[in-house]
């Protein structure tokens, strides 16, 4: 089972964030997807934050709010394998290193976006990957390490 984890919610502590990974973990997750909110334009979060009836975390409290969730998770015996992703031994997402790889995939429904096999040669060439030193890497190279056991 994956859990899609929020943090940086108004309001929301590190103890709740622990909370909320423990209760997951009692309902046998064995993959976490932990994403720092953001505000979108044009949302009711938006509104009320504009209205100055809710008040977003500042960034400092945000970045600790995701690292309480990444130290209960990884404590719980989660290996962090990408970005924003944790999985126990065996559990990884095929679906989300698909997407490092440049797998094609097919996009549906409103605002669906679609990556075909002819352009992946193409798309990886068009495409490099700033990291955080901030020097590039290809994503040819990116996907070769994500397919590396």
């Amino acid at each position: 089972m994956n859990v899609d984890l929020i943090t940086g919610i108004p309001g929301q502590t590190e103890e709740m964030v622990r909370s909320d990974v423990t209760s997951a973990l009692d309902f046998g997750a064995d993959h976490f997807s932990v994403y720092s909110l953001t505000v979108e334009e044009h949302t009711a979060l938006k509104q009320a934050l504009d209205a100055d009836v809710r008040r977003m975390p500042p960034p400092e409290r945000q970045d600790g709010l995701w690292f309480a969730a990444r130290d209960a998770i990884v404590a719980a015996g989660f290996e962090w394998y990408e970005i924003s992703n944790f999985a126990l031994p065996g559990r990884r997402s095929e679906h989300n290193l698909g997407y490092w790889r440049l797998e094609p995939y097919l996009g549906l429904g409103p605002g669906g976006v679609s990556i075909f096999a002819a352009a992946g040669p193409a798309l990886a060439a068009a495409c490099p990957t700033r990291l955080a030193d901030g020097a590039r890497l290809d994503p040819a190279e990116a996907s070769r390490a994500a397919a590396a056991p």
